[in-house]
């Protein structure tokens, strides 16, 4: 899958840079809950600084809404 989306407004005299996201790599092994706590946290964050620093609030905004959408609907049992 290959998506392009509008990059936000630089605030000030700050300037937004084109952002890459690839998703490819298999998930490792894990061993452990910890481990698992760990690796999650470490992709969330890096996924995280990444859209908040490339794209714009409305967009991120809407995205929020349909990740806790999708989640509430997963413990109603609904499905998308």
């Amino acid at each position: 899958m290959h998506i392009i989306l509008d990059k936000a407004d630089p605030v000030g005299q700050g300037k937004v840079q084109d952002t890459i996201i690839e998703i490819k790599n298999k998930l490792p092994k894990i061993d452990s809950l910890e481990m698992a706590e760990r690796h999650y946290e470490e992709q969330a964050t890096l996924l995280e600084k990444a859209l908040q620093e490339s794209i714009c609030q409305g967009v991120k905004d809407r995205l929020l809404i349909k990740l806790m959408a999708r989640k509430v609907s997963l413990y109603r049992g609904i499905t998308n």
